[in-house]
């Protein structure tokens, strides 16, 4: 969609941590509330789905890319909105989106646009300078390379949601942001879909690793030890399992990852795979003190 560049100040103030950072208009609309520059996506993506919604147009997902306004210049963003709507279905019974809805679409998105998805790290929102009181704050947090935020992610504050319109019966909304400019500063290519003409690899594997290790501290690892002759065979790294019940030993836990390989130029053989998956689980041994659970 395409939303206005200027927005009532009540919304404008609410998508930001410090409302003296708001543009005001020396002219603006007559009779209107619009007097600010939108200085975010997200509080006209949410009046655009609070009408649609009021109009009984249906439209659960919404998304926008635009400048927004500060005093300091202009910024390039991207941001959606995810709901759910009521909608029956016989067979698939619709799912509110949560924060991690938000998350995989923000990094589809930045997928898409070539960003290095694969060193992202994820942190709270809250801890941040980049909080701002349309996020709930504990169901929120940020994309981010090093010192530089690629996106912000998670569920609207449930006092934004009342005050932007939208129907008292609507579920959580999700949301998220992804911030184009920053993603221009780095080296990026976009990469278009496409299917591949030879067939996957998948490894499924469980590691016990201490409780204090996190998952994403165990992807890296995994993913650095893979030599760069072969890091373009490595599809996907992704979590599927986290446990430490029964049959866990105290103070570890169980950490399942899913690995895809793939070769652009032939098929894989078990003579090439089984040494790189031994190295990835000979690295997490070594720098986490990983074992491969039995």
């Amino acid at each position: 969609v395409m939303t206005y560049s200027f927005i009532g100040r009540a919304a404008a103030a609410r998508a930001v941590a410090d409302a003296g950072t708001l543009l005001e208009l020396s002219n603006p609309l007559a009779q209107t509330e619009m007097t600010t520059m939108r200085p975010s996506l997200l509080p006209g993506l949410l009046q655009a789905l609070a009408k649609n919604l009021a109009a009984s147009d249906l439209t659960p997902r919404l998304a926008e890319v635009g400048q927004v306004y500060f005093p300091a210049g202009e910024q390039l963003m991207a941001a959606g909105v995810l709901c759910a709507t009521g909608q029956r279905h016989w067979r698939t019974p619709e799912v509110a989106p949560d924060a991690f809805a938000a998350k995989a679409a923000a990094l589809q998105v930045l997928e898409l646009l070539g960003a290095p998805v694969g060193s992202l790290q994820v942190d709270s929102l809250v801890d941040g300078p980049m909080y701002h009181g349309l996020y709930h704050p504990g169901q929120s947090g940020v994309l981010r390379v090093g010192p530089m935020v690629l996106a912000t992610f998670g569920v609207l504050h449930p006092s934004v949601q009342t005050a932007s319109g939208l129907p008292t019966h609507l579920p959580p909304v999700a949301v998220f942001e992804v911030h184009l400019h920053t993603l221009l500063k780095l080296t990026s290519k976009v990469r278009p879909w496409q299917a591949w003409a030879y067939p996957p690899v998948n490894r499924d594997v469980a590691l016990l690793v201490p409780k204090a290790t996190t998952a994403q501290a165990l992807v890296h690892t995994l993913r650095a030890s893979v030599p760069s002759a072969q890091q373009a065979w490595l599809r996907t790294l992704e979590v599927f399992d986290v446990y430490d019940g029964v049959g866990v030993p105290d103070g570890q836990k169980s950490i399942g990852i899913a690995v895809t390989l793939q070769n652009p130029a032939g098929t894989l053989s078990e003579a090439e795979v089984a040494p790189l998956v031994g190295g990835m689980l000979a690295a997490a041994a070594t720098k986490l003190g990983a074992v491969l659970r039995g």
